[in-house]
């Protein structure tokens, strides 16, 4: 994450371009061992502390009416607003708040080469990831594997989207074998990864 941070100073704020990665618990296979799906969220940022604390309503509160404090960090906002609804299992909300952080993401432009490119793929990577946890969800796994593509191509090595790939061929797998396939909305399971 410091070659994020580094990169990205000279296009946002400082100190706003930590990312968390969430597991929660999303499904279980026969043998009884959970899989967990990642959601990303700027931990520096938007209410960031507010979503690692697990306090999802009131990020929703704060960020929700696309005030002034979603307005100082439109990117991070939309993102920890897309966590805080699927985590609240709010879907119809989740969706326009997904797509709006994938928006946000590809606009996001950096000031610096090399890294910065690495960065600016790894936030919009991050935003479709976020999306396909939505969509396999809501049990839309083609649209969920078109999401988690476009996040392999924009940032192949990123645990978030190696986790979500494998979590999503999993219960593809089970779907076939007669396992349940689609998530469900559990999310008790919580931990940040800095």
């Amino acid at each position: 994450m410091k070659r994020l941070l580094d990169s990205i100073k000279g296009c946002r704020p400082l100190g706003v371009a930590a990312i968390a990665s969430m597991c929660f618990a999303a499904d279980a296979h026969a043998d009884g061992a959970h899989q967990k799906m990642m959601l990303g969220a700027y931990t520096d940022a938007a209410e960031g502390q507010t979503v690692l604390a697990g306090r999802y309503g009131a990020v929703i509160e704060v960020l929700g009416g696309h005030g002034l404090r979603f307005k100082q960090d439109e990117l991070a906002a939309s993102t920890n607003l897309c966590v805080a609804y699927i985590m609240t299992h709010r879907w119809n909300e989740a969706r326009p708040a997904c797509d709006e952080a994938i928006r946000f993401a590809k606009l996001e432009m950096p000031e610096s080469p090399g890294f910065a490119d690495d960065a600016h793929h790894e936030s919009v990577a991050m935003a479709y990831s976020n999306r396909a946890v939505l969509e396999w969800l809501e049990a839309r796994s083609a649209s969920a594997a078109d999401d988690l593509a476009k996040a392999h191509t924009l940032a192949p090595s990123a645990d978030f989207v190696a986790q979500n790939l494998a979590r999503l061929h999993a219960s593809l797998t089970a779907a076939g074998s007669g396992s349940p396939a689609r998530g469900s909305a559990s999310t008790t399971a919580m931990a940040a990864h800095g």
